[in-house]
């Protein structure tokens, strides 16, 4: 699984940094949008060009928005798969929830600077 996130949001890095310690899986890799991977995918998904959101890339196929997150805590440990009791909702609803997150994040951080990795993060070009 590659997680492509955007490399100069304070909540994105956060999340991120979260991932890689409560992920079950060392088979989760991190690569920042506009990178080297990213525009291999892009080369191969051209209709993520404007997606203003987290990409998850697992066996050849690509998610984005709440699908995203969905795949990505169901490679966390316990207690922080309990929050896949949100997927009964509608992605529209979702989507909808993710997308007022995506638009305020940089309000809530602005004033930040962008936090550096942790060293455990398996982080691509």
């Amino acid at each position: 699984m590659v997680i492509y996130f955007d490399g100069e949001c304070l909540l994105c890095n956060k999340a991120v940094q979260f991932i890689s310690k409560v992920a079950k899986s060392k088979e989760i890799f991190f690569a920042p949008i506009g990178g080297e991977n990213y525009q291999l995918l892009i080369q191969k998904h051209p209709e993520l060009i404007q997606t203003d959101s987290i990409i998850v890339e697992e066996n050849n196929q690509v998610n984005t928005k709440s699908s995203a997150v969905l795949l990505i805590t169901k490679k966390l440990k316990w207690p922080y798969k309990i929050l896949l009791i949100v997927s009964i909702l509608p992605n529209s609803l979702l989507d909808k929830g993710y997308d007022f997150i995506a638009r305020n994040r940089n309000q809530k951080t602005s004033n930040r600077e962008t936090c550096k990795l942790i060293s455990n993060c398996q982080i691509l070009p």
